[in-house]
C-alpha cells in the first residue's frame, strides 16, 4: 500500500549488478513453487489457509534466504520484513549476527494514497483467485 514494491524495483532497476529486492511474501511462493525448503509443505498449507506464516518460521527462512545470497556481494533491498516490534525484536536476537544493516528507507505515504492502492491490489487479488477457481 504504501509502495515499498515499486521502490524496491525501482532502485534495482538503476543498478542491477549492486542491489536485490527480497520480498518476504515472494520469497515464501518462491520455496513453494520450487519446493526447496525442508519446510515449503508447512508454508504451503499456511498460505492456502490464509494464515500469516509464524515469526518463529518467517525468521528461519528469512535466515535461510538470505545466508543464500552471503557470497553475492550486494546490497539487499528486505520488502516486508521487519513488520512489527516482535519482528525487529527476533532481527536483534537471531539475524544480527548473519548480517549488517547499512540503513533504513522509511516510506511517508498519504492514507488516501494507500487506501487506493491496497483497494486496487485487493481487487486484482480476487481476480487471480477467481480465476484461479474456474481453473481448478
Amino acid at each position: 500500500g504504501s509502495g515499498k514494491w515499486t521502490q524496491c524495483e525501482r532502485l534495482v532497476s538503476l543498478n542491477k549488478d549492486k542491489y536485490i529486492h527480497l520480498s518476504t511474501e515472494a520469497a515464501f511462493m518462491k520455496i513453494v513453487a520450487q519446493k526447496s525448503h525442508p519446510k515449503w509443505k508447512i508454508i504451503d498449507e499456511i498460505m492456502k489457509s490464509g494464515n500469516l506464516v509464524t515469526r518463529e518460521l518467517s525468521r528461519e527462512i528469512l535466515k535461510d534466504v538470505l545466508l543464500s545470497y552471503a557470497n553475492e556481494n550486494k546490497v539487499i533491498l528486505l520488502d516486508g520484513y521487519p513488520s512489527s516490534m516482535e519482528n525487529i525484536d527476533d532481527w536483534d536476537n537471531y539475524m544480527i549476527k548473519n548480517s549488517e544493516i547499512k540503513a533504513a528507507i522509511y516510506l511517508n505515504c498519504k492514507i488516501e494514497a494507500m487506501k487506493t492502492r491496497l483497494k486496487q491490489e485487493m481487487k486484482e487479488e480476487m481476480m487471480i483467485m477467481m480465476k484461479l477457481l474456474i481453473i481448478e
